[in-house]
């Protein structure tokens, strides 16, 4: 069950390539944040290397989950009593050549709570990046968690898997363009209110690799669809903090009858084994 959680979404523009200078940034947002009582605070889409680089490029700074991006993770996360969440460009020792869309979790010990690959790759993305074939959810003090990156939102299966695997909160990681920022909140809102979670959006600013503006927007959703907290659209970085409030959003869940009328005949179970 969700519990009250003052969350901070720090939509921010890429350092692109300049991690050093990504991290710099993250801290300032993350000490500012713990200096509020932020409990947890989510970074975008590929937040730690930039989401603008060349593959080429990527091979060069893509890390290890136990690279210097975790190293970083643990100590900072510890040091402001705070769970950090952060999407960073992975590869893994067991698949040289490949990359991976990566959100990482880290708790307010310092400790790896987990993390999530991208399954869904928009156009040239499924170039650069392995997808993934997991959808876990994490027991968290705050209840259980769920992730998806940017154009996982427009897939409804992907929502109902983590419903059915209990998620209580979704949070979404995202470098979403304007042109495309009516589908944004749609998607937020499909899948706060079909699935009854609460859905924590943190999407990036600046410019996307075709040098369109990127959308901003980052919102938190409630169950019933409202969008409780947003900040703004295009252009402007923004920390946005917002305290979600538990009983409201259980109340939410509660009164409304999606569950109760569900045809869990229709929903393949076996889903849940493979994802």
């Amino acid at each position: 069950m969700l519990k009250n959680l003052k969350i901070a979404l720090a939509q921010f523009e890429y350092e692109t390539g300049n991690t050093q200078k990504a991290l710099e940034k993250a801290e300032k947002a993350i000490e500012k944040a713990a200096a509020q009582g932020v409990e947890m605070i989510v970074f975008p889409e590929i937040y730690y290397q930039g989401y603008c680089n060349s593959i080429a490029r990527f091979q060069e700074i893509a890390e290890t989950k136990d690279g210097a991006l975790s190293i970083w993770l643990s100590e900072k996360s510890k040091q402001y009593n705070i769970y950090i969440i952060m999407g960073y460009c992975q590869k893994k020792d067991e698949c040289p050549g490949e990359l991976f869309n990566t959100t990482t979790m880290f708790n307010n010990n310092g400790e790896f709570v987990g993390d999530y690959v991208k399954v869904y790759g928009w156009g040239d993305e499924n170039l650069v990046f392995t997808a993934g074939n997991k959808l876990p959810v994490y027991e968290t003090p705050f209840g259980k968690i769920g992730f998806l990156t940017c154009y996982d939102i427009e897939f409804a299966e992907a929502h109902r898997v983590l419903a059915f695997k209990g998620a209580d909160l979704l949070i979404v990681i995202s470098a979403w363009s304007e042109h495309l920022r009516p589908r944004w909140s749609a998607g937020l809102i499909a899948g706060a209110t079909q699935n009854l979670f609460t859905v924590a959006a943190c999407n990036s600013v600046g410019l996307n690799p075709s040098n369109l503006p990127l959308a901003g927007d980052s919102m938190v959703v409630s169950p019933f669809g409202n969008i409780v907290a947003e900040a703004n659209y295009v252009g402007k970085e923004e920390l946005l903090i917002f305290d979600i409030d538990a009983k409201d959003m259980q109340n939410q869940r509660d009164n409304y009858p999606i569950w109760r009328d569900f045809r869990y005949d229709m929903f393949d179970k076996t889903l849940l084994e493979r994802y």
